[in-house]
């Protein structure tokens, strides 16, 4: 090995030696500036050239006449009310007999049952994405509860935080089962 670093060492001197211009190599402190001039290089900073300034032409600008004011439309929101439909039906009699339903607006909302699980190790990493390859946004500690907002089939879950807010990733193992 140690062989090997001084070959290394020897190359890379002479290489730099080369590469510097060899037993031709002056420094340039000894260049007078014939020689700089006659490889094409000067040291001098370039020539600057003052020339004066011409006007600028400005240009006219051009005023349109102002647009006729237009009629401001606003909206208002339908009040909805409950509708009632009439329904005629004929006896043997021929006697039309109405019946009148009132339909009511009473709507059924279906209540949604979010996936609340807890933490149930002791420390865990929430993470930007769904793997140990994406950064970590937060440290969770067990008992910490979450609303489980997705779950894939690689085993990992995206979740709210319910104290934060905050939403990542998470291994679907370190957590426990469905609380409600």
């Amino acid at each position: 090995m140690l062989r090997y670093v001084f070959l290394c060492f020897l190359f890379m001197g002479w290489g730099f030696y080369e590469l510097s211009g060899g037993s031709d190599f002056k420094p340039m402190s000894e260049m007078n500036t014939e020689e700089l001039a006659a490889l094409g290089r000067s040291h001098f900073p370039p020539r600057v050239e003052v020339t004066d300034l011409e006007p600028v032409r400005v240009a006219e600008t051009i005023v349109q006449e102002p647009v006729e004011e237009t009629e401001t439309v606003v909206a208002t929101r339908a009040v909805q009310t409950p509708a009632t439909v009439t329904l005629a039906t004929a006896s043997s009699d021929d006697v039309a007999i109405v019946e009148t339903v009132a339909l009511s607006q009473v709507e059924e909302i279906e209540e949604v049952v979010k996936d609340i699980r807890s933490v149930d190790a002791n420390r865990v990493n929430m993470r930007a994405g769904p793997g140990t390859n994406f950064g970590v946004l937060a440290k969770l500690t067990r008992g910490t509860e979450a609303e489980i907002l997705e779950e894939n089939d690689d085993g990992w879950v995206r979740l709210r935080v319910t104290d934060s807010g905050q939403v990542g990733w998470m291994a679907a193992r370190l957590l426990s089962e469905k609380i409600s």
